[in-house]
């Protein structure tokens, strides 16, 4: 079969010959070019692009594992009655509690007809560096008084409190 090959090519001209050469190494070419360098090439992009990927995706979790490591840990929520604990923590802060009792296992559900927002949430982050923790709350502001002329006010001063507390979990 080489041997009918070779005396076929030695048979057609010399610019035929020259012409089949260049051919056959234009597709040698574009065999090289498109079968192996090219999908090599894109290879090598794709797995730059995926290590890439990855190490920005562990630079996040090394970044938010160091916040969370930073984050301040709690102190252990007081021993005792947490209804009490709560009384007496709102009447130290001159807040005055309406209604005040246990909820759930270890939790209390605390009512405050008009206090100021602001001193409300000072107090929930005071007890909550104490391991007591707001889990449910609902504020909605009283009604608002005429003024003088007989227009609504338009600024709230203070808000009907519901809220639940619990323990923190011990970390």
């Amino acid at each position: 079969m080489i041997d009918s090959a070779k005396n076929w090519f030695w048979a057609l001209t010399r610019r035929e010959q020259i012409l089949l050469g260049i051919a056959a190494g234009l597709l040698l070419f574009i065999i090289v070019v498109f079968g192996i360098v090219r999908p090599l090439w894109v290879g090598s992009f794709a797995a730059e692009r995926s290590y890439q990927d990855s190490a920005y995706k562990a630079a996040q979790l090394d970044a938010r594992y160091a916040i969370l490591q930073s984050a301040p840990q709690r102190a252990p929520a007081p021993a005792g009655n947490l209804v009490q604990t709560l009384a007496t923590d709102a009447s130290q802060r001159g807040i005055t509690l309406d209604s005040n009792s246990a909820s759930g296992a270890d939790g209390a559900l605390v009512a405050i007809e008009g206090v100021n927002p602001n001193s409300f949430l000072q107090w929930s982050l005071a007890l909550e560096a104490k391991g007591i923790i707001l889990t449910q709350l609902s504020m909605r502001p009283l009604s608002p008084t005429p003024s003088v002329a007989g227009n609504a006010s338009n600024s709230v001063q203070n808000v009907s409190v519901r809220a639940v507390f619990s323990r923190a979990a011990n970390n």
